[in-house]
């Protein structure tokens, strides 16, 4: 878990803390709202299965249906995983800056 608390409190840390804020709170939006989406293509998907598996949708028009549905909530995990690991270096610049002054 990455906290804010272990950097001590100075001229330099000030601004380098509230840019890796900043940087969070738009990273937290963007997940927001990428949840969202996340959620209703994940739950189209799962009613598609669900149809297939109650026999009133076919098979094999099922299977591509929910791989079309399941490619953006995939896609949407992967920027979220790539945002997450940017904002853990910039914390981890922020730390090791800090630490050096």
């Amino acid at each position: 878990m990455f906290t804010l608390v272990q950097i001590p409190r100075s001229a330099t840390s000030s601004t380098e803390t509230s840019s890796l804020v900043a940087d969070y709170v738009a990273f937290d939006r963007r997940r927001t709202s990428r949840r969202q989406y996340q959620k209703a293509f994940g739950g189209m998907a799962i009613v598609v299965l669900l149809g297939a598996l109650l026999g009133r949708v076919a098979m094999a028009e099922a299977g591509v249906v929910i791989a079309l549905l399941i490619a953006p909530v995939l896609a949407l995990a992967i920027i979220e995983s790539i945002q997450w690991q940017r904002l853990a270096r910039h914390l981890d610049r922020v730390r090791a800056e800090v630490q050096n002054h």
